[in-house]
């Protein structure tokens, strides 16, 4: 059995588990040779299995990876999609980073964004970086980890102290 069809049926013996038998699954493999899971539920149903911002729908990927690796004996990059949840997330993480980059730069104060998963924070990240003036890093451990939109250093202008703004040319 080759590994796309080893991915669908074990999605849908999962989902079947969880009382999905209704599920629509379609499998496909990207030049990375990632394994694309599209799963298509009842739209009642969706926010179920993706969860709050998405934990429900990464610990069902991760599970599944986990299954698919035990059976077919080598690891695959599994990426698991719930009807266009992941598109949607995408676009509203973009959003959010060309909000918090226009903010930065009008204020040019560092900006720390609520919790996001590795997966989200690294799309800030790839995001942010077409900005020559910002820079982004992330700081914390586990659930506290935050990320974090900054001036970049270089590009921050230094004030001059008082003094010298305001000295009168000698006459």
């Amino acid at each position: 059995m080759d590994e796309r069809t080893l991915a669908e049926n074990t999605a849908k013996e999962l989902l079947e588990k969880l009382g999905f038998s209704n599920a629509t699954i379609a499998t496909t493999e990207d030049e990375e040779k990632r394994l694309n899971i599209q799963i298509d539920v009842e739209p009642e149903d969706s926010g179920m299995l993706i969860g709050f911002h998405g934990e429900t729908l990464q610990a069902m990927q991760l599970i599944l990876s986990q299954m698919i690796y035990k059976q077919a004996g080598q690891w695959r990059t599994i990426t698991v999609n719930i009807g266009d949840y992941r598109q949607k997330r995408q676009l509203a993480l973009e959003s959010m980073a060309a909000n918090a980059a226009q903010r930065v730069k009008l204020t040019g104060l560092s900006l720390t964004l609520p919790y996001l998963s590795s997966y989200e924070r690294r799309l800030i990240h790839l995001a942010i970086s077409q900005d020559p003036g910002l820079e982004t890093f992330s700081q914390g451990e586990g659930k506290d980890r935050r990320l974090v939109i900054a001036p970049k250093k270089d590009m921050v202008k230094e004030e001059q102290p008082e003094s010298e703004n305001n000295s009168k040319p000698n006459a």
